[in-house]
């Protein structure tokens, strides 16, 4: 149980052009956040003409600054994410970056989002869920998947996850080079996300995320990942880099007030 003197944050970010399920998705999204067993003390919505590449960092830089040990923020992305030819020669893996398109076309790289969460404070928390394409590595970093269905499940030590203080869950709807599904219903993995934390309050998000890949897996693809600066760890049952306390507390606790 976390202590009620810590605080929720939550950013939510939208893109409706060419993202029939937005509306849903995050009508789905809010209604997780309000079953939270802390209330949500400030949450940003950007969307339609907020929806750009400066407003994404500049409120990253501002949550930064406001989270202090023991708080919480959830990040929430619904649009289009494109994989591109990696220009600072950091991605030795797949030679690619990861990138979110926003609502007026500019672009947020796995870089900088991950530049971004290096300036969180330690003991902070992320819970970090992009419902796009090329969604397997947002925070920055991954092996080479395959793009026949492949994934890894290798733990990985980096130097470059050095700076990060922060620990991460981190929930994609689809592995790199893997597309994602949307409607007027919403997007198929955030409608997951949705059923399966509506269904079963009391299971964290490593046990949810098995539960919702097996409802989207005809279609896509998801990935999950918890990352601290010990590194990365897609192995959901044996993952050893964040703490315990987070990894297995109930996600969406709704039913248990």
């Amino acid at each position: 149980m976390r202590l009620s003197t810590y605080n929720n944050y939550a950013l939510f970010i939208i893109v409706d052009h060419g993202n029939p399920g937005a509306r849903k998705d995050l009508e789905y999204m809010t209604t997780l956040l309000n079953w939270v067993d802390l209330p949500i003390v400030e949450s940003r919505v950007l969307q339609h003409h907020h929806s750009t590449a400066s407003a994404v960092l500049d409120l990253l830089d501002y949550f930064s600054h406001k989270l202090l040990a023991g708080d919480r923020l959830y990040i929430y992305f619904t649009g289009h994410g494109i994989r591109q030819h990696d220009g600072s020669g950091d991605e030795t893996d797949d030679q690619k970056d990861e990138v979110i398109i926003l609502e007026d076309g500019t672009t947020v790289t796995d870089d900088e989002l991950f530049l971004q969460f290096c300036n969180f404070a330690p003991g902070t928390e992320i819970i970090f869920i992009a419902d796009c394409c090329n969604s397997g590595s947002l925070y920055r970093i991954a092996p080479y998947k395959s793009e026949i269905f492949g994934r890894t499940n290798v733990f990985m030590h980096r130097d470059e996850f050095a700076n990060l203080r922060t620990e991460i869950i981190y929930l994609g709807a689809a592995y790199d080079g893997g597309r994602s599904t949307t409607g007027k219903k919403g997007s198929r993995f955030t409608r997951a996300l949705f059923k399966t934390f509506q269904s079963y309050p009391q299971i964290p998000f490593y046990a949810g995320f098995e539960l919702v890949k097996k409802e989207v897996k005809l279609l896509q693809h998801p990935t999950y990942a918890e990352i601290s600066r010990l590194g990365k760890c897609e192995q959901i049952k044996n993952c050893l880099t964040i703490r315990r306390e987070f990894r297995e507390h109930p996600a969406f606790p709704h039913f248990s007030k």
